[in-house]
C-alpha cells in the first residue's frame, strides 16, 4: 500500500523558513550597497539575509557573499528586475558565485584580459616571441581617452614578459583618476611597417592593495576556519577576485598571495 506524505502547514512553513531565512556574510562590496534595514551601505563582514532590501548605487555595483552552508555568491542587480528603481531584494539579486576557471591555457591574448582585467601591483604576461616580437622596433601599447584626449602608452617589456603597472594612468609622469577611463584598447606596432594592430579592448584597474589586502585576509580566515588547505584557498581566492573585480594574471595573483600570506 502506498503512503501518501502530505505536506502540513507546519512543514510548508519550516521548508518556508529554511529559504527565506538564509543569511550571509559580506566578503567584500564594489561601488556602494545600502540596506534599507539599517539605512547604511553594506561593508566587509556584515550580514545579509535573504528578504533584506537593498539599494544599489548604479547597476555596477555588487558584493561578494558568503553562506557557510551553499557558499559564495555575487550579490548584483539584474537587469530584468520589475522592482522600482535600483531597489532589490537580496533573494531576487543572487547569483552562485563560479565554482571552476579554465582549465586551458591562454589561447589568445584576448583569454587573458577578458572584459575586465584586474591588476595587482605589475601583470607579467609570457608572450610568444613567434607570434608577437619585442623590441624596440615592436612593441604594445595602450590607447585610451582621458578629459577629451586620446592617450597612447608604450607598454614595457622584459624579454618575453609584456608588462603592464599603473604608469599605464600617467600623463607626464603624474597619475591620473583610473575611475575617469572607461576601457583601454591594446594595440602591437611594427615599425618597419609602419602599422598598428588592434588586439583588444577591456576595462583595466589597479587594485588598492591594502583594501584587497582586508578583503582577501577575511575571506582566508573563513576558508582556514573551515579547513581548506592552501592549493584549494589559493583556488578560491582566484575565483572570488574573477567574480568582482574582473580576470586576473596566475602568476600576478600567485606571488601577491605568497609575499602576503605565505600561500604556495
Amino acid at each position: 500500500m502506498k503512503r501518501l506524505f502530505l505536506f502540513t502547514p507546519l512543514v510548508i512553513l519550516l521548508f518556508s523558513n529554511l529559504i527565506y531565512s538564509q543569511c550571509y556574510t559580506v566578503l567584500s562590496v564594489k561601488g556602494e550597497i545600502i540596506s534599507e534595514k539599517t539605512g547604511q551601505p553594506i561593508k566587509e563582514m556584515d550580514e545579509v539575509c535573504a528578504t533584506d532590501k537593498l539599494k544599489f548605487s548604479t547597476k555596477d555595483s555588487k558584493a561578494a557573499v558568503l553562506s557557510p552552508e551553499q557558499g559564495r555568491f555575487v550579490i548584483k542587480f539584474a537587469e530584468n528586475n520589475k522592482t522600482n528603481g535600483l531597489i532589490a531584494y537580496v533573494n531576487s539579486v543572487l547569483f552562485a558565485g563560479k565554482e571552476n576557471l579554465s582549465t586551458k591555457g591562454m589561447e589568445s591574448l584576448e583569454d587573458e584580459f577578458g572584459e575586465n582585467y584586474f591588476v595587482i601591483g605589475t601583470s607579467k604576461i609570457y608572450i610568444d616571441p613567434t607570434e608577437y616580437p619585442m623590441n624596440e622596433k615592436c612593441y604594445f601599447y595602450i590607447k585610451y581617452i582621458y578629459d577629451g584626449n586620446e592617450i597612447k602608452n608604450k607598454l614595457k617589456f622584459d624579454k618575453n614578459n609584456l608588462i603592464i603597472d599603473n604608469d599605464v594612468y600617467k600623463i607626464d609622469g603624474k597619475n591620473i583618476e583610473q575611475e575617469k577611463i572607461d576601457t583601454v584598447s591594446l594595440y602591437y606596432f611594427e615599425k618597419e611597417k609602419s602599422k598598428s594592430t588592434k588586439i583588444c579592448s577591456f576595462n583595466l584597474s589597479f587594485a588598492n592593495e591594502e583594501i584587497l589586502k582586508s578583503e582577501i585576509s577575511n575571506y582566508i580566515a573563513i576558508l582556514n576556519k573551515a579547513g581548506k588547505d592552501n592549493a584549494s584557498i589559493i583556488q578560491e581566492v582566484k575565483l572570488y577576485i574573477n567574480d568582482i573585480y574582473g580576470n586576473v594574471n596566475d602568476g600576478n595573483i600567485r606571488n601577491w598571495l605568497l609575499m602576503n600570506f605565505d600561500l604556495q
